[in-house]
């Protein structure tokens, strides 16, 4: 796929996303608008159109902070024409926003550390200490007891990759539309797209600088050879 730009490709996609949409197909519909995203050319219409149209699954889902974002982006994409019915979207989306708990949980704090960590080393408890030994050379033990299952250490991997699914015949690059680049969030699939490359897509702003200023400034215009070089690509990632 040469990595260019294209509205008249995005505009295809996003038909195919509205017909999802129509038919209830809400998941397929986000798909096919987050690929339509990353292929229409920046401030466009066709680029607010993808948001404004992201918004109605989204309020469909009763995501409505969603929603909302959508319709801004949607503004933002292309101020030059307004799309009326945005006005009546968020206006009955601010209408139902308040009828939806606001879910604070994050499914990923039970993963705590079960004792206290070290002051220096904040990602492993402080019971743990390394010790030498002649025999057995260089090893960690435990100054306290520990019970089966407790998490003695928690620590953010060197690096992560996100990988297409070759073996996924319908959708084989489903990943990058569905995920950040950079911190691997689907982020309810609301996901905005790089400005250059046609599939990296990021949960935020502060995302898609971080991943530009790292590893992102170098794989984009070689994403295509990248991606078909399989395990290879995460010992570049390494390098990067």
């Amino acid at each position: 796929m040469s990595a260019v730009k294209s509205n008249q490709k995005a505009e295809v996609l996003r038909a195919k996303g509205c017909l999802s949409l129509q038919s209830g197909q809400l998941y397929e519909a986000l798909l096919k608008l987050n690929k339509s995203l990353c292929l229409v050319e920046p401030n466009s219409k066709i680029a607010a159109l993808i948001c404004a149209n992201r918004a109605e699954v989204y309020f469909r889902l009763k995501l409505y902070d969603k929603c909302l974002n959508n319709i801004e982006l949607s503004r933002e994409a292309f101020d030059k024409e307004k799309i009326e019915y945005l006005d009546e979207l968020e206006e009955n989306c601010l209408s139902h926003i308040d009828d939806v708990p606001i879910d604070t949980e994050n499914p990923w704090e039970v993963f705590k550390l079960s004792h206290t960590a070290k002051k220096r080393l904040p990602y492993v408890i402080d019971s743990l200490e390394v010790k030498n030994d002649k025999k057995y050379g260089r090893f960690i033990i435990t100054n306290q007891p520990l019970k089966v299952g407790e998490i003695i250490a928690i620590e953010e991997p060197f690096f992560k990759i996100l990988k297409a699914d070759p073996e996924d015949d319908e959708y084989p690059e489903s990943n990058v539309y569905q995920y950040c680049a950079n911190c691997l969030s689907d982020n309810l699939m609301d996901l905005i797209p790089c400005s250059e490359c046609l599939t990296t897509m990021f949960c935020s702003p502060k995302c898609r600088r971080a991943a530009n200023k790292g590893f992102h400034q170098y794989e984009c215009k070689i994403l295509h050879t990248l991606n078909e070089t399989g395990s290879w690509r995460m010992a570049i990632r390494c390098f990067f």
